[in-house]
């Protein structure tokens, strides 16, 4: 599975990676590699919370 994803660094000091295919999906870190290092397992979360919210997922998480 190929992932794109997006960084910004923001006025606060932290940087933000976003999974850009997966709407509300994102990591913080200090520093962007900090924030793609958190991704996958902000990844597994949102996997989780659209499994427990709807009946048919849009998202194909193989």
């Amino acid at each position: 599975m190929q992932i794109r994803i997006g960084l910004e660094n923001n006025i606060e000091g932290r940087s933000l990676a976003w999974a850009l295919d997966y709407p509300g999906c994102f990591a913080y870190g200090l520093d962007e590699a900090e924030a793609l290092i958190r991704l996958p397992r902000a990844l597994l979360k949102y996997e989780i919370w659209i499994k427990d919210h709807t009946s048919k997922p849009w998202v194909d998480f193989k």
